[in-house]
């Protein structure tokens, strides 16, 4: 932690954050799962039991390609070490609002200075809608916690040089993209971060080659759920959801 960084600011950020969530989570703890929670707690639950990536309620249970991985194995993670109880679930994406918090942080600071931060990541976590998404099994909580992630990591890859912050900006980024396949053109944006105003004292030929590596290593995160989806479901189905997703924001537009 940066010595003018006070850490009472920060338990203050993640109390707001934490009292804001567990009003939701009262006030709607026993509600009934709606249409997108009902699938992503079934694929999770399912994956958990060794059912493989399905939405069936009973065998046979047909494998899907209609959500992206990245949520559900969350889910199934969480199933695996606590059981199907849907506290954990909402307990752990709590915490995640307030690393979430905590990065946004963290990223203003690097950027805009240490008093945008401030404000930044008090606004999110005074963000109802925010915080609401901590306590529903809807992605996005888990999306914007990994894209905060993101960003930091890329960031720190930038300023540093270091090879790990891209190895880490690398698998996050395909994290990303499974979790919201919206976001396959993200990896792109990246890598024009990283080559826009670089650091002069960093040897290119090094540099391009950690870009590279950070490339690859997005590229392998996906590979697996790319071949599976053309094992089962041929060409037409690489991918999840994306270009209904983008049909959808371009006919609303």
């Amino acid at each position: 932690m940066n010595p003018r960084d006070n850490p009472g600011y920060f338990i203050s950020l993640i109390l707001i954050a934490v009292i804001i969530s567990g009003v939701f989570l009262f006030g709607s703890y026993s509600h009934t799962l709606m249409a997108d929670e009902w699938q992503y707690e079934i694929l999770g639950w399912n994956i958990a039991a060794g059912h493989g990536y399905s939405l069936s309620f009973d065998a046979p249970y047909e494998p899907t390609f209609l959500r992206e991985p990245g949520y559900p194995l969350f889910i199934a993670l969480l199933y695996k070490v606590f059981g199907r109880k849907y506290l954990f679930i909402y307990i752990t994406q709590i915490l995640l609002f307030c690393f979430t918090c905590i990065l946004t942080y963290k990223i203003c600071k690097e950027i805009f200075g240490i008093n945008i931060a401030k404000y930044s990541a008090f606004f999110v976590a005074a963000c109802l809608t925010l915080a609401n998404y901590s306590v529903i099994f809807y992605s996005e909580n888990f999306f914007i916690f990994l894209l905060c992630l993101n960003i930091y990591f890329a960031i720190l890859a930038k300023h540093t040089g270091n090879i790990k912050w891209f190895i880490a900006t690398g698998v996050i980024s395909g994290l990303t993209v499974l979790t919201k396949s919206i976001m396959i053109f993200f990896p792109f944006l990246i890598v024009c971060f990283f080559l826009l105003g670089r650091n002069k004292n960093f040897k290119l030929t090094n540099y391009t080659a950690n870009i590279i590596l950070m490339f690859f290593l997005c590229a392998a995160t996906l590979t697996p759920w790319v071949f599976r989806n053309y094992r089962l479901f041929g060409m037409k189905n690489l991918n999840s959801r994306s270009e209904i997703v983008l049909l959808m924001r371009a006919l609303k537009t």
